[in-house]
């Protein structure tokens, strides 16, 4: 699959139980990827580059051993709201039936 998103740009996923059921969508900001999976985190209120929000998390790391760091299926990762709710309906329709 091949979707393009730039490093600290809000990307919405579709998110999914253990097992594979859709459950909701929520925005994320896009770190990087590698093949099939987009690495997101948490919006970091104050970073405006990757790089900000890399050394937030290093810190809270540091710190508490902890970080809001998601790794997430490439195929769920939408630009906009609109169109990971417009997937989300979808998918949740065909589980439904």
């Amino acid at each position: 699959m091949n979707k393009k998103f730039l490093p600290g740009e809000r990307i919405w996923i579709v998110k999914r139980d253990s097992c594979g059921n859709v459950e909701n969508f929520y925005w994320y900001t896009y770190l990087s990827s590698v093949g099939d999976f987009a690495i997101a985190s948490d919006f970091v209120c104050g970073c405006n580059r990757v790089e900000e929000t890399l050394q937030f998390w290093a810190e809270v790391t540091a710190e508490d051993n902890d970080a809001n760091i998601y790794v997430f299926p490439i195929m769920d990762c939408y630009k906009t709201m609109e169109e990971s709710e417009k997937a989300f309906d979808k998918e949740f329709d065909k589980e439904a039936e």
